[in-house]
């Protein structure tokens, strides 16, 4: 099992296996992070504490074997706008 806490800024604020993170192109709520080995066969799950109204949501992160994508949103309204948050990222690789 890898982790990571990621900042709202996109900054690491812990991880393992060589975890690293940013925002992608400083657009709002899209993360990667980066871990030492291919993860594109694991298990993700994301979790935010900003209460009520907040979600996360991950997936592949495509052309980086090595990475995962994480989406955060907030709702506004019937609709969902793209929010920078704090979350944690929980990575599972099943033994093969």
């Amino acid at each position: 099992m890898m982790g990571a806490v990621v900042n709202v800024d996109g900054s690491l604020d812990r991880g393992t296996a060589g975890a690293s993170s940013f925002l992608i192109g400083g657009i709002t709520g899209n993360y990667e992070i980066g871990f030492d080995r291919d993860v594109s066969h694991c298990y993700y799950s994301v979790s935010i504490s900003n209460g009520p109204g907040y979600f996360a949501f991950t997936q592949e992160r495509f052309g980086n074997p090595n990475a995962v994508f994480v989406g955060t949103h907030r709702m506004s309204g019937t609709s969902t706008v793209a929010t920078n948050v704090k979350f944690r990222l929980i990575v599972f690789c099943p033994a093969s």
